[in-house]
């Protein structure tokens, strides 16, 4: 008759139940139990009043349907992003899914870590830095016909014989 447990049911319709187990697992008190049935989504709670108010509102925020963004990629490679992002996504929660052949990135996760994973992503896929290298190969053959150059003989004559040159040896 001092039982001060109660039992609340409670049913999932877009989270993992998994994921849902783990969190609730953490907020549960030491006479608490956590029941869940995979198959169908329901959650059974049983724990005091205080931990069943804290954990139904848990399970109301984390069951939420999540947004999806979907991202063209312009130069990433699709397997080293995911591998990338899949760090950064809501462990049980989030997802990356990549479409090689259309280059494309999908992302599902909580709303307040969708401006964080798309950051990661514009970061990694940007444009490679590029070297240009512009060469031309010129072959030349010479010859009398195409000599050039100054004759300094012409040069110092005209030069000395308009020169008056003044001062002592």
């Amino acid at each position: 008759y001092n039982e001060r447990r109660k039992v609340k049911s409670l049913k999932l319709t877009y989270a993992d139940p998994a994921a849902i187990f783990d969190a609730l697992a953490q907020l549960k008190s030491d006479i608490g139990k956590l029941v869940v049935d995979k198959a169908s989504g329901v959650l059974i709670l049983i724990d005091v009043p205080e931990r069943l108010d804290l954990m139904e509102q848990t399970v109301r925020q984390l069951d939420q349907a999540q947004p999806v963004e979907i991202y063209d990629l312009k130069y990433a490679k699709p397997k080293d992003l995911k591998e990338k992002l899949l760090s950064t996504v809501t462990e049980g929660t989030g997802d990356v899914i990549i479409d090689e052949r259309s280059n494309k990135m999908v992302v599902s996760d909580l709303s307040a870590k969708m401006r964080q994973i798309e950051r990661v992503g514009k970061a990694f896929d940007a444009e490679p830095l590029q070297v240009l290298i512009d060469a031309a190969i010129v072959e030349t053959t010479l010859n009398n016909q195409f000599q050039r150059g100054v004759e300094w003989e012409k040069v110092f004559k005209q030069k000395l014989e308009s020169l008056t040159l003044v001062g002592k040896l």
